[in-house]
């Protein structure tokens, strides 16, 4: 692994040095500081990891192709279509370990079929993590890698802690509305069966395919300081737990 090229990646836009290429740099060199390691854990800890290439032997959910890790102060959470795995871990230098797999715990309300896709690649990501992969970071991307396998990532905008959960569906088609300007809303239910509302705002990841109604289970946030003439809440992707051109019929 070429882990000089990850530091001279790693840079701010505005030329600071991201401490994840810090926490390489000074690992690789000298030995981690008790204070590069805060830095890098806590960067580490401010966005969520959305999976963009696995060469794991299993391939990774074909449900829209999503997988997020979520890293708090000792545990990973692992999402993937309509599946959660989490697991303790701890950063040893450079090293990702995983101390306890503590649960497999596929949602109930996706159906059989998503959690079929979940399952025979849980294991090859479980043995991966337990091989000890290091950890190699930029500003918005991240690296796991072993010695015969790598997971590249990319950061997006992770929900407070304070977030709630829910579930929605969303319809195939968007409508017109208006906003501050004449736009394309997206339209969206609690539930199958009641009236559908438009949705003025965005769903931060969430790129639906015209023709196609999802049911998605989405993190909402509320804004302490919104942006003027927005709204006070921002809603998160979490998981596609299905997909269908007849949802919304």
């Amino acid at each position: 692994m070429d882990i000089w090229r990850a530091v001279r990646k790693g840079w701010d836009r505005d030329g600071r040095r991201h401490p994840l290429a810090v926490f390489v740099l000074a690992t690789a060199a000298t030995g981690a500081s008790s204070l590069v390691l805060a830095e890098s854990a806590a960067e580490l800890r401010a966005v969520r990891w959305a999976l963009t290439r696995s060469d794991l032997v299993a391939p990774p959910p074909p449900f829209d192709a999503r997988l997020t890790f979520e890293f708090s102060r000792v545990e990973l959470t692992i999402r993937g279509g309509c599946w959660r795995v989490q697991s303790r871990y701890r950063l040893t230098g450079v090293t990702l370990v995983i101390d306890r797999w503590r649960s497999f715990d596929p949602c109930r309300s996706g159906g059989a079929s998503d959690t079929a896709e979940a399952v025979p690649y849980e294991p090859a990501l479980r043995a991966f993590l337990e091989a000890r992969p290091t950890l190699q970071g930029s500003a918005d991307d991240l690296t796991l890698a072993t010695a015969e396998h790598q997971l590249t990532f990319k950061a997006e905008p992770r929900p407070g802690a304070a977030a709630r959960a829910i579930v929605i569906q969303v319809a195939p088609e968007r409508r017109a509305c208006t906003g501050m300007v004449p736009m394309q809303c997206l339209q969206i239910r609690a539930a199958p069966g009641a009236p559908w509302r438009l949705f003025y705002e965005d769903i931060q990841d969430f790129a639906p395919e015209p023709g196609v109604a999802y049911r998605l289970r989405v993190r909402e946030e509320v804004l302490t300081n919104p942006p003027a003439d927005a709204s006070d809440v921002r809603t998160y992707l979490d998981a596609v737990l299905a997909r269908d051109r007849l949802i919304g019929r």
